[in-house]
């Protein structure tokens, strides 16, 4: 059977004599769900004063906010059951409005073989649109991360290279260049460790914090090693030294004094003769 496809004037036309033709039965679904929606609102608004007057009567103030954790959690759930029964059931009043049939109040508690399905389909919704949302958020903010960790070494640039407050931020970027997937990955474990540390009953932080402030001051060091300082020459050895394997021998990746405008920010490497 051939069906025209719709358009919005022809959508709205039908929908408004069909309105008409059944609107006692759609008005008074609707009068019947919003009072039900009305009084569970109310009814739950009553039930979260009780934690304040628990709180006015002395009760502990730990009891009272798990009380109000409950309460709320409670009413949430509620609310969502109930509503997403009388949803279900007002898009039966619609649907039969629009088919041209009379739909009534019964039509609100019909819904029982499609409830279950209904809540699955919600949650399964719901997860897709916070996953979405995460989604969206972390594609926004990969330049922000990008340029926080491209910029990251620019204090160590003030103290240790007296550089100024824009060239040092260039001169960040230039040595960071190739390292930021690493030093985005260093940033995750040292907040895990301080995370530890501030569970060790904070106490842990006086170790960790240092242990990790330690850790990124020897990354810039070896940064500037490896790819010379601002000024073109090179850094001078780190009296602490980065073992023999790395660079006791002099045969580290450090850019020949002279380089600085390469096209991908770091200088060309030393061979060792």
């Amino acid at each position: 059977m051939y069906v025209e496809q719709w358009d919005i004037g022809s959508a709205l036309s039908v929908a408004w004599e069909r309105f008409k033709n059944h609107a006692a039965g759609v008005l008074v679904a609707m009068i019947v769900a919003g009072v039900i929606l009305f009084f569970l609102s109310l009814f739950g608004n009553i039930a979260q004063q009780l934690p304040p007057l628990l709180t006015e009567a002395g009760v502990d103030e730990v009891i009272v906010l798990a009380l109000v954790v409950l309460v709320q959690t409670f009413f949430g759930v509620i609310n969502w059951l109930v509503q997403t029964w009388f949803g279900l059931g007002m898009l039966k009043v619609y649907l039969k409005a629009a088919r041209d049939e009379e739909p009534s109040v019964g039509d609100l508690f019909s819904i029982g073989p499609y409830y279950l399905t209904g809540l699955l389909a919600s949650l399964v919704l719901g997860a897709a649109v916070l996953g979405g949302v995460l989604f969206t958020w972390f594609l926004l903010f990969i330049p922000l991360f990008i340029m926080l960790i491209g910029f990251w070494m620019h204090k160590y640039l003030i103290i240790d290279q007296q550089l100024g407050p824009i060239e040092c931020l260039k001169e960040s970027w230039r040595i960071t260049h190739g390292e930021k997937g690493d030093l985005f990955l260093f940033g995750l474990v040292t907040f895990f460790i301080n995370l530890a540390g501030f569970l060790c009953c904070i106490v842990g932080l006086l170790i960790t914090v240092p242990v990790t402030a330690i850790a990124t001051s020897y990354i810039y060091d070896n940064i500037v090693q490896r790819k010379g300082r601002a000024d073109g020459s090179e850094a001078p050895p780190s009296s602490g030294g980065y073992g023999d394997d790395s660079f006791g021998d002099g045969s580290a990746d450090r850019p020949a004094p002279a380089s600085r405008a390469t096209t991908d920010g770091d200088a060309p490497l030393f061979s060792k003769d």
